[in-house]
């Protein structure tokens, strides 16, 4: 079985069509690493629990009350009773100081962030 042979103006467009997918390839697999960097990085996932903590931190005192907590318990849409809530909210609350810190909070997210088991 013979070929027809291929023109130079052929194999041309072939070699561009080529290297145009390849680029376009790596471009889409760089723009989805990026995309996807913060679940790899656990300082960028840290950042942003930080800055999901001070913004349920209402009164700006460093720790979550039970109230704050409620409220971004809601917020998240979240349809918890009273008992569940007081259950979450103790769980966290490793010291039983009654306040939520970003220690606390932070260790929490990053555990299941991880995939880790919560005790």
């Amino acid at each position: 079985m013979s070929h027809a042979p291929v023109s130079i103006e052929n194999l041309s467009r072939l070699i561009v069509f080529f290297c145009s997918f390849v680029y376009l390839l790596v471009e889409f697999l760089g723009m989805l690493r990026a995309v996807h960097a913060d679940e790899e990085d656990p300082d960028l996932m840290e950042a942003k629990i930080r800055r999901a903590f001070d913004q349920i931190d209402k009164n700006h005192d460093r720790e979550l009350d039970k109230e704050e907590f409620k409220a971004a318990v809601a917020l998240l849409g979240r349809s918890l009773t009273e008992s569940q809530i007081d259950t979450l909210f103790n769980e966290i609350d490793v010291d039983a100081s009654g306040k939520i810190d970003f220690p606390e909070f932070s260790s929490r997210l990053m555990n299941e962030w991880r995939g880790r088991p919560l005790s």
